[in-house]
């Protein structure tokens, strides 16, 4: 019988990814485009389009093709600096966790486990140290170095305890990493490297994604230049959580733009260490329901679970981690995603600790209570960094209290349902993650009169959001995915509910004429929706359990975090970008699936492996694809890490005002600022700017609600010392008539039509200095006097 129930899942399991392998290779066959073009023709699809039916190689050819070699400066200079700092600042971090690892008494961490944890402790650490600086004034080169100096050499005594401890029982008996053997292994760690090489070089690029120029960087550059933090009006994201852009002022004032994407990566290769550590904990869930069952039924299940399976589940878990192409290529960029997924998913491993910490105190000396104390105040840390990096993460401070209570009689020392405790912890937990976000709620306190400015703009006053802005932002936000705002009835909610799975690894791309709603264009991959079955089998593993087997609480755990992240997702914004914390969990799901399935079926578990490696190196093909590609908006990066192009030339293909800002130095005197129009990326300007962000009123409209004519408007320009207007008619013509006209009255506009005039017009008050591409740099001359 049971022999029967294999063969019919193993049928069920293959067929599916059979079938849902025809579909996927024919929307995104990467470089299996010949074997997609029939495919495409039986299902009745339209052929491919030419540009895509390229292969990496011919990518790189095509870019390095039209140039010559620059020569290792500047950009081999600038990359080799970028790294040489990275490492530093890593090892800062490590050693100021380490630091906190000790005050706060934990013991017994594997060396792998305190590198990941003590590493984020201090990536979290550093970003409020960062912005008290920053509020103090000191934000100055030359005062950044000196507090990395002082930290470096109070860190190198934990740092070199640290690799030759021996205190290195971490309660878990699976090792986390083993030396690779056989096919499984070596494969598995090749694959991870050659997705971290991609990775990485790809991050070794110039900074040229629009949130970044808008505020990622943008913010950061003017906290330099102003040597503090301050206020930015009309730039809401400015006053959004800022704990990782905290770490990028750091960079930015020591090595550069560079430096500050590597710290994103960072944070996506510490995230894939706290997916093995969590994989590790779900065997060892496992571990004691295997060993007690009656051999010799099962001897092949403990086999399993000890074996090759079990005994790589970590390093797979990481593998589909690190080569998901959304999760990878958005890690490369200057964006704080991969932070906000280290924070979430250290919380959730720190949670399992704090579980778990009955059955690990038997391997140490602490007691129950301590170790559970401990693990306590880390997951109340880590909470508290989480929150500091997005205002979503509010919700985390209702779900943490719900998985102490779903699992309060592991969770309490007493191993009973305490409620007094439930409700200390809670409150402990809450408030301790409260403090160490408030800094950026205070910030925005102080400014604005809005702790959580432009969030809740009808309860608090202040700053320059409006109901309109927030009305623009949300029919935005909303043309993502199949947002439930512009579902009918409940029933329509669930159907896409269900279908989001599909669509969102299927129909990634946002085509309107196709009925396809897009999730921001970023790709997940073949992985997680080929899982379906086998993850809905540990699903159904989860749901017989007993809710009082204290073994088998981590599984509990992901699954809530991991439904409760993707119904925050869902309800919120749909970009497959942000899934990135879920698909952490998802990973590990993944990996335990094949130990799951192993227990009754090595048959299947071994093919299910072999698929995952084929889709892994799909994905790692398909991503090194995307990073080689060469369009008009994305230069090659193989072109300039490899000292073809230079890193001026980078920059203004895919950012073509980056040709202007390099010239205005030369027309605008110090003291002098400029306002842009049709621009809102203002990132690398080196002059003072005013700019407004692309969801808030645009600046050019504010001046023309407040003044009663453009000469009014112009003479209070240059009141408020703004004598330059740059002008991008190209970009502004892009988005004019969806986004830019809507916001303008009738009145308004014709008031902004006669503001163009005055640009076209010689002898006007607005004299034209320079201009290329559809882009103009305007002076704001004074008025004449009458004659």
């Amino acid at each position: 019988m049971k022999r029967t129930v294999a063969v019919l899942s193993g049928i069920i399991v293959f067929g599916w990814m059979a079938a849902v392998g025809v579909f996927f290779l024919a929307e995104n066959p990467g470089a299996l485009w010949v074997v997609a073009e029939p495919l495409r023709e039986r299902l009745g699809m339209a052929p491919l389009d030419p540009a895509v039916q390229h292969r990496v190689a011919d990518h790189i050819r095509a870019s390095l093709g039209s140039r010559s070699f620059q020569g290792c400066p500047p950009g081999g200079v600038e990359i080799i600096g970028a790294l040489a700092f990275s490492i530093w600042l890593f090892a800062v971090f490590l050693g100021s966790g380490l630091w906190i690892v000790r005050l706060l008494g934990l013991r017994g961490l594997s060396r792998l486990e305190a590198l990941a944890v003590a590493a984020s402790l201090g990536l979290g650490v550093w970003g409020i140290g960062v912005f008290l600086l920053g509020v103090a004034g000191l934000l100055y080169p030359a005062v950044l170095v000196g507090v990395l100096i002082v930290a470096t050499g109070l860190s190198l005594p934990v740092l070199r305890a640290w690799p030759s401890s021996r205190s290195q029982v971490s309660g878990f008996k699976f090792q986390v990493w083993r030396r690779p053997n056989g096919v499984i292994g070596w494969a598995a760690v090749a694959l991870a490297a050659l997705a971290l090489a991609v990775g990485l070089i790809y991050t070794l690029t110039p900074a040229i994604q629009s949130d970044g120029l808008r505020y990622h960087l943008a913010v950061p550059q003017v906290y330099l230049r102003e040597h503090r933090i301050v206020y930015l009006p009309f730039n809401a994201f400015s006053n959004f959580p800022f704990l990782i852009e905290m770490l990028f002022t750091l960079s930015l004032a020591v090595a550069g733009d560079l430096a500050a994407k590597m710290v994103h990566f960072e944070c996506f290769v510490l995230c894939g260490l706290f997916v093995a550590l969590l994989a590790t904990a779900l065997l060892e869930s496992l571990q004691p329901r295997v060993a007690h069952q009656t051999p010799p039924a099962r001897k092949s299940a403990t086999a399993s679970a000890n074996g090759k399976d079990g005994t790589w589940s970590p390093l797979l878990a990481t593998l589909v981690f690190w080569t998901t192409p959304t999760a990878l290529l958005t890690a490369a960029w200057e964006f704080i995603d991969a932070g906000t997924a280290l924070f979430f998913i250290a919380m959730v491993y720190a949670l399992v600790r704090w579980h778990r910490a009955a059955d690990e105190s038997e391997h140490r000396q602490d007691s129950c209570a301590t170790a559970k104390r401990r693990w306590r105040w880390i997951t109340a840390l880590f909470l508290g960094f989480l929150i500091g990096t997005k205002y979503t993460m509010l919700a985390m401070l209702a779900v943490v209290p719900l998985a102490l209570l779903l699992e309060l009689s592991s969770f309490a020392p007493s191993q009973k349902l305490d409620f007094g405790y439930w409700l200390r912890s809670s409150i402990l937990v809450g408030v301790v993650a409260a403090v160490v976000a408030s800094p950026w709620f205070i910030k925005n306190a102080v400014l604005t009169g809005n702790p959580v400015y432009p969030l809740a703009w009808g309860i608090f006053d202040g700053g320059e959001w409006s109901a309109e802005n927030a009305s623009f932002y949300l029919d935005k936000s909303s043309l993502k995915g199949y947002h439930p705002r512009h579902d009918q009835n409940i029933g329509e909610t669930v159907r896409h509910v269900i279908a989001t799975p599909w669509e969102a690894t299927i129909h990634w791309r946002l085509r309107p004429e196709l009925g396809q709603p897009g999730y921001e264009d970023h790709f997940l991959g073949a992985v997680f929706l080929l899982w379906l079955p086998l993850l809905l089998r540990v699903l159904m593993d989860f749901k017989h359990r007993s809710a009082v087997r204290r073994s088998e609480g981590p599984l509990r755990l992901l699954v809530l975090f991991a439904l409760a992240y993707g119904a925050l997702w869902y309800f919120t914004y749909q970009s497959n970008r942000l899934l990135m914390p879920a698909l952490a969990i998802l990973s590990v799901l993944v990996a335990y699936s094949l130990v799951l399935v192993a227990r009754d079926a090595r048959w299947l578990s071994r093919g299910a492996t072999a698929i995952l490696l084929v889709g892994c190196l799909y994905n790692i093909e398909w991503s090194a694809e995307f990073v080689s590609r060469e369009t008009t908006a994305k230069p090659s990066p193989a072109a300039y890490v490899m000292g073809f192009q230079s890193r001026d030339s980078y920059v203004v293909q895919a950012f073509p005002p980056y040709a202007v800002f390099r010239l205005m130095p030369d027309y605008v005197r110090p003291g002098q600022k400029v306002l842009f129009i049709g621009e809102y990326r203002a990132c690398y300007c080196p002059t003072e700017w005013q700019a407004s962000d692309w969801f808030d009123t645009p600046l050019i409209l504010h001046y023309i609600r407040s003044t009663p004519d453009n000469d009014a408007m112009l003479d209070r320009l240059l009141d408020e010392g703004v004598a330059w207007v740059f002008y991008n008619e190209a970009e502004l013509a892009k988005y004019e008539k969806v986004f830019f006209r809507s916001r303008f009255s009738e009145d308004e506009w014709m008031r902004f039509v006669d503001f163009r005039r005055l640009m076209a017009t010689e002898g006007s008050r607005l004299r034209q200095v320079f201009s290329q591409s559809g882009m103009y740099l305007f002076e704001i001359l004074r008025r004449q006097p009458p004659k």
